[in-house]
């Protein structure tokens, strides 16, 4: 007998299990054999986190799930998406991961899924696939890349899965190019990864996404046998009476967490939370231990060229400005980033973010800072920096004087602009902390720059940095500011930019003259020269 034959006297069997099939995803999933944890082939059980997966997918278009670990719900979309194949012939789907060999990774794990149900095999055949692709005889198709591929843009997708998508360079971008069908579905997961666009999303009460949190409590592998230590460690204590955890929970949660690097175990939360909070604490890795209060209403829009004003120049009061320089020429790199401060106010007056080449600016940034009466400008002078102080300095521009910390006293030097390195680091971060988050606070006012700010943490190495796929560049900016207030010029009401001139040559002239001078007598001689002027 043909297979043909075979097909068709099982025909009635086929037409009533894809019945079944449709009216009950679990019965569908159930079909399925699986490799477990020890590589064993079983047959697929739907646990309670897949199940509540199942149950979103049923009944929304848009899902965000925010989930611990090794819950297997990339397995159940995967489960869903062959489902959808056979169900709905000519179907699209699309399982986005964050790099290429992961994408490769699971569309071998899909093909293996689809050959664990035999029947499943029978009546709807793989036509053909690759690496990326599995094409069957229906006209449906599994893709499966990464979140950024063109694959998003090029055809109606009718149900997108973005998976672990805290890793993603850009989810927002992924998104915006995501060309869904009529009545397609699309389903973001992850566990969490700080505040991030996964982050955002979950957060956002506009988000047009249904939200569904999987607690590991909830997956029956998550227990333990294995007695409590003698000694709880108040953490510990504090998180299973917290929890109420039971006595299987507390020993699978504590040895668990004893089982991570000592340094890294404020991550257990993170990576198997009780409560959607709790997964997106930093856990101590938080830079700012105050938030700078984000200002109420719509953010400022900034113009063609990314700047946006606050306030505009009053020639009473004194100001400093911060460059950050940066190629600016990738989207996934940091643009420059300038910051003007009202240095008599105690605020942000301008902001800048500017993805352009450095040099391509220049003219830019001289317009910019004159706007401003040519405060005295702190640009940092490492790679494109040095260039832009160069320029700066011959246009004019008062020019921030390095001040040398390798000593008990610091000491002014005759060099300009602002060099980052072991020794100034601290410096320079110490003062962004004191200004965004000390006992008196400068009035920030600018969206991006505050949400900067406030997403800052520690790295790997213990350095105040951006999260994974965030810019620090107005924060470093700002900090660079605020290192300027100190040598901030006298504010004037007439000629300014003359007047200033004349000061700054004076001082250099003065720092030719003696290339180690201490702080103490700089400011004397500062004091002598400006005279009258100095508020």
């Amino acid at each position: 007998m043909t297979d043909h034959e075979i097909h068709d006297e099982h025909e009635d069997e086929y037409a009533e299990l894809k019945r079944i099939w449709t009216e009950d995803p679990e019965a569908f999933a159930r079909c399925f054999t699986i490799a477990d944890k020890s590589t064993k082939i079983v047959d697929f059980d739907v646990s309670l986190p897949q199940r509540r997966a199942l149950n979103a997918l049923m009944n929304y278009r848009r899902g965000v799930i925010l989930k611990g670990r090794q819950m297997w719900i990339t397995t159940i979309m995967l489960i869903w998406q062959i489902r959808m194949c056979l169900i709905q012939p000519g179907s699209t789907t699309v399982c986005a991961m964050h790099t290429d060999a992961n994408a490769v990774l699971k569309a071998g794990f899909a093909l293996d899924l689809y050959r664990g149900n035999p029947a499943l095999t029978e009546m709807m055949k793989v036509d053909r696939s690759n690496d990326h692709r599995i094409l069957f005889d229906n006209g449906s198709q599994m893709l499966f890349t990464t979140a950024n591929n063109e694959f998003l843009r090029s055809m109606p997708i009718h149900f997108a899965h973005f998976s672990e998508a805290r890793d993603y360079d850009d989810l927002g971008a992924s998104l915006a190019s995501l060309k869904l069908a009529p009545n397609g579905q699309c389903f973001i997961e992850s566990t969490a990864g700080g505040e991030d666009d996964f982050h955002a999303i979950w957060v956002d009460p506009d988000a047009d996404y249904n939200k569904l949190f999987l607690c590991w409590r909830d997956h029956p592998e998550f227990r333990s046998t294995k007695s409590l230590p003698d000694k709880l460690l108040d953490v510990e204590r504090e998180y299973i009476k917290l929890h109420r955890l039971n006595q299987q929970e507390a020993q699978w949660w504590v040895w668990e967490r004893r089982s991570l690097a000592p340094h890294k175990r404020h991550l257990m939360q993170q990576e198997n939370p009780s409560t959607p909070d709790e997964a997106f604490l930093l856990s101590g890795d938080r830079f700012l231990k105050r938030q700078v209060p984000v200002p109420a209403g719509d953010p400022v829009e900034a113009n063609e060229r990314g700047i946006v004003i606050l306030e505009e120049y009053d020639p009473t009061c004194q100001y400093a400005i911060g460059i950050d320089p940066a190629p600016g020429s990738s989207d996934k790199g940091d643009p420059t980033g300038i910051v003007i401060l009202n240095v008599t106010r105690r605020k942000v007056a301008a902001t800048q973010e500017l993805r352009e080449p450095t040099r391509a600016h220049e003219a830019l940034t001289r317009k910019l800072i004159a706007s401003y009466g040519d405060p005295v400008t702190v640009v940092e002078t490492a790679q494109e920096g040095l260039g832009l102080c160069d320029y700066l300095r011959a246009e004019g521009v008062p020019m921030f004087h390095m001040i040398s910390y390798s000593g008990l006293n610091p000491e002014l030097l005759p060099r300009h602009g602002w060099r980052t390195d072991v020794t100034t680091r601290p410096i320079l971060w110490g003062e962004i902390y004191q200004a965004a988050s000390g006992e008196a606070p400068m009035a920030v006012g600018c969206h991006r720059l505050a949400k900067q700010l406030n997403l800052l943490q520690y790295d790997k190495k213990g350095k105040p940095a951006a999260p994974k796929n965030g810019h620090d560049d107005l924060a470093v900016a700002f900090g660079l500011a605020c290192l300027g207030a100190s040598q901030a010029l006298p504010a004037r009401n007439k000629a300014p930019v003359e007047s200033k001139k004349s000061l700054i040559e004076q001082l250099e002239e003065s720092l030719s003259q003696a290339t180690t001078k201490s702080a103490d007598s700089f400011e004397d001689a500062y004091y002598e020269q400006v005279g009258d002027y100095f508020l």
